[in-house]
């Protein structure tokens, strides 16, 4: 794709019916000048496999189009994330008290 200072009508053309058969834009019955606007704006992007286009908590300020290829999408799971934290933190607890007991049975044999 052209940087879009150098595209010209007819590239519009080319990239203008693309655009109208992605449901996303499908749905929301576009205006031909929204999609007008929209060939104008486009980027081309090209990522390598494995590749992290974003990270989840991002400020998101792109609309990617995937033309060729597959995403992964990844969201944490928070609450297994809270649980690992838990038991980190018990087993912290646990092995202080632990260390705790042997110190105490250590100082009183002297």
């Amino acid at each position: 794709m052209k940087p879009k200072e150098e595209r010209k009508d007819k590239d519009f053309t080319l990239i203008a019916p693309i655009l109208k058969e992605i449901n996303f834009f499908k749905q929301r019955n576009m205006m031909s000048q929204d999609i007008a606007y929209l060939c104008q704006e486009l980027q081309y992007e090209y990522f390598m496999k494995g590749e992290c286009i974003f990270k989840y908590g991002d400020h998101g300020t792109k609309f990617y189009i995937i033309l060729k290829g597959k995403v992964d999408i990844m969201v944490p799971d928070v609450e297994k994330r809270q649980r690992m934290l838990q038991q980190q933190m018990a087993a912290k607890i646990q092995m202080q008290i632990t260390t705790n007991k042997n110190n105490e049975t250590t100082n009183s044999q002297y």
